[in-house]
């Protein structure tokens, strides 16, 4: 652990990263120190959080303020923990993909972040007023609009060129539309879904899905008894 958390320690944005989530309500550590932060996460969550880090770095651009791309990390990275908390919820052991599903949704819109990056972020902030204004304008119209495909698409397209589980690719194209005749891995991508809603709150943006209500019927779980458990793993 020691070795770990040296390691972590050199790299500033990484050891801020650890920090702001072991300091979360739900894990509820309150310490600056990164050997205890690591300890109480353990490797699962370490390794998830080494990997968003080094995902997201990959394709971040001086040109993208940190306003825009920290929220999009938070939001991706609390998914991730959504999803395995509600595996747990249901009583199950979640699948190893799982956690890094929820992980890679919105790897299509860091892309476009990357390729586009001003043209994208208006589209952010274009689809945050619409939302507010309860518009039934979605990004994924915008994203049409603006290049051809949305972010869903370019998502899979992407993590089926790195060969990466199917499963992981499928929660990519699918979590707004878990239902799809094409759909193969129901339960993962209702979780999915559910988990990319409610991890949306990070970044301020209704995610503009239209089959939370049916997940929970699906999962055959309690709505107002999952809300009241996943407030806990909302990292700001």
């Amino acid at each position: 652990m020691q070795d770990i958390a040296d390691a972590i320690g050199s790299d500033p944005s990484m050891a801020a990263k650890l920090l702001r989530v072991a300091n979360s309500t739900y894990y509820g550590v309150k310490t600056n120190s990164i050997k205890q932060a690591v300890t109480y996460l353990g490797m699962k969550n370490i390794r998830d959080l080494v990997l968003s880090t080094s995902i997201f770095d990959m394709f971040n651009t001086k040109d993208v303020p940190e306003r825009i791309f920290q929220p999009l990390w938070q939001q991706s990275f609390t998914c991730s923990k959504i999803v395995s908390a509600t595996y747990k919820m249901l009583g199950k052991s979640a699948p190893a993909y799982a956690s890094l599903a929820g992980l890679l949704i919105n790897i299509g819109s860091i892309f476009l972040l990357k390729r586009f990056d001003k043209r994208y972020m208006n589209i952010i902030q274009e689809v945050k007023q619409l939302n507010r204004e309860k518009s039934e304008v979605t990004i994924e119209n915008l994203e049409i609009e603006a290049f051809g495909s949305t972010h869903s698409q370019v998502g899979g397209y992407l993590l089926n060129w790195w060969e990466i589980p199917y499963p992981i690719v499928e929660a990519a194209i699918y979590h707004h539309n878990p239902f799809n005749k094409n759909v193969i891995n129901k339960e993962l991508l209702s979780i999915v879904h559910i988990a990319e809603h409610y991890s949306a709150k990070v970044i301020y943006l209704d995610s503009r899905v239209n089959d939370v209500e049916e997940c929970f019927k699906y999962l055959c779980i309690e709505k107002s008894k999952f809300e009241r458990k996943i407030d806990e793993l909302i990292i700001y």
